[in-house]
This record gives structure tokens, C-alpha cells and sequence, in this order.
């Protein structure tokens, strides 16, 4: 019985050996959430058609004014009403990035690689790229 538990611990000893790729810490993971939303509402504002049929493909008060249509989107945007609330839309897309869970799950599986490839990122594109090389 001795002998095996020394094999098993050889074995479990020789595991815990080899050099395992750098995690990503909870400061990285809380990095990558906000560069993400910043990217993402960047990105919807420089694409306002796409930013207004998401924006009422959710079903209660979009906050837009009723007197703004898809056409006219654009201009609100552009004016302080609409900038006001674009920022708005900013905070809540950020807090839902992140969640607590979503958190934990990166500082558990996501890589140093994959913050810096994040983090690198300039567009939606680019971070689905990361995620494609990323572990499951």
C-alpha cells in the first residue's frame, strides 16, 4: 500500500512540475471588462444603425426620445442629450462585464496571452479572435 501512495505521489509531484502558462489575475480580468465596453460602445456609436436595432431589439424605454428616429439617431448621438446618453449605456455595459461570475470564471482559465491580445484590441473582430485561441 506504501509503494502506491508513493507512486501516486511521484506522479502528482512530477504534474505539479512542469511550468504552467501565467493566469490571468482578477486586476487583468476587470482590465479586459472595460476595455471591452469601451470598445463596444465606440464601436455602436460609429455604427449607429447597428446601435439602434439593438437598442430596440430589448423589449422597455430605451431612453432615446420619442421624437428621435433611426434616421435622426445619428444627430442625437452627436448632440449632449445623446452623449449623456451614450455614457449611461457605457456604465451599464461595463457593470454587466463585470459580473462577479464572468470574473472569477477569467482569473480561472484565461492566460496572460489572451489579456494582452484583449487588451490589444481595437474592435469587436479582434476580441473573437482572442477568444477563438483561448482555452474552453
Amino acid at each position: 500500500m506504501r509503494a502506491w501512495v508513493g507512486v501516486v505521489m511521484l506522479v502528482a509531484l512530477g504534474c505539479g512540475s512542469k511550468k504552467s502558462k501565467p493566469r490571468a489575475t482578477r486586476d487583468d480580468c476587470l482590465q479586459v471588462a472595460d476595455h471591452t465596453a469601451d470598445m463596444l460602445v465606440e464601436y455602436l456609436v460609429a455604427h449607429p444603425d447597428m446601435f439602434w436595432d439593438g437598442v430596440h431589439n430589448n423589449p422597455g424605454d430605451t431612453g432615446i426620445p420619442p421624437d428621435v428616429t433611426k434616421e435622426t439617431f445619428p444627430q442625437f448621438l452627436a448632440s449632449p442629450d445623446g452623449k449623456a446618453w451614450v455614457e449611461k449605456r457605457h456604465v451599464r455595459t461595463r457593470e454587466g462585464l463585470r459580473d462577479e461570475a464572468d470574473i472569477k470564471k477569467c482569473t480561472g482559465v484565461q492566460t496572460k496571452k489572451w489579456v494582452a491580445c484583449m487588451l490589444a484590441s481595437s474592435k469587436p473582430e479582434d476580441g473573437a479572435a482572442c477568444d477563438a485561441s483561448a482555452p474552453p
